[in-house]
């Protein structure tokens, strides 16, 4: 039995294997031979390098119906029946709705950034945009990397934001790789609110040092 990333049920793909998971045999389709009626092309420019959204080559309806068997698929295995009549509860509008990010970062050439891990990997992609994300947020993420690089910046973990649903709050936390150095947390935060003046920056580390 293998499980193949990024083939849909019932397509004939061909695959490379990319070892297991939990036991079971893993690999990722290459080329799609014979397509779902209920594939489409992903609209994210990072999908399949990106460790994160794993659904995007379905229609969204299919994907609600991939997760429904998904949630079946674990009642059955612990001895239970999922209703035939539950409810699966999408959204109008699938994109731009996360609210909350952490974001791993990455020194290159060009400085820090900051991304996501790429598939099964402790490697960081560095991305410029993500369709699920507010895009408050989306736009923070430049302004971070460029007052780090900045002010010359080191040893940086990774890098959490939250903004307000309603409101102009950016609640903001840049964590370490071990234990936190004594920074100039006051004026990195002036620096980035220089760039997001649509936003109020809150600083969500202040009160945990």
């Amino acid at each position: 039995m293998w499980l193949v990333n990024y083939a849909l049920p019932g397509e004939v793909v061909e695959a490379e294997p990319r070892g297991k998971q939990g036991g079971v045999a893993v690999a990722a389709a290459t080329r799609v031979i014979e397509p779902s009626p209920h594939r489409v092309v992903a609209p994210c420019p990072y999908f399949g390098v990106c460790g994160g959204c794993q659904l995007q080559h379905a229609a969204y309806a299919h994907q609600l119906e991939l997760k429904r068997q998904v949630v079946q698929e674990a009642w059955s295995r612990a001895g239970l029946r999922l209703p035939p009549d539950t409810a699966v509860l999408g959204m109008d509008d699938p994109w731009r709705y996360r609210i909350r990010g952490e974001f791993e970062a990455i020194s290159g050439a060009e400085g820090w950034r900051f991304g996501f891990h790429r598939p099964r990997s402790h490697s960081v992609l560095p991305i410029a945009s993500c369709l699920i994300h507010d895009m408050r947020i989306e736009e923070a993420l430049p302004a971070f990397a460029q007052a780090a690089n900045e002010m010359q910046l080191k040893g940086l973990q990774n890098l959490l934001l939250t903004v307000e649903p309603e409101g102009r709050g950016l609640l903001w936390r840049l964590r370490f790789q071990g234990r936190e150095p004594d920074w100039p947390r006051d004026e990195f935060a002036h620096r980035v609110a220089e760039q997001l003046t649509e936003s109020t920056l809150l600083d969500d580390g202040s009160t945990t040092r």
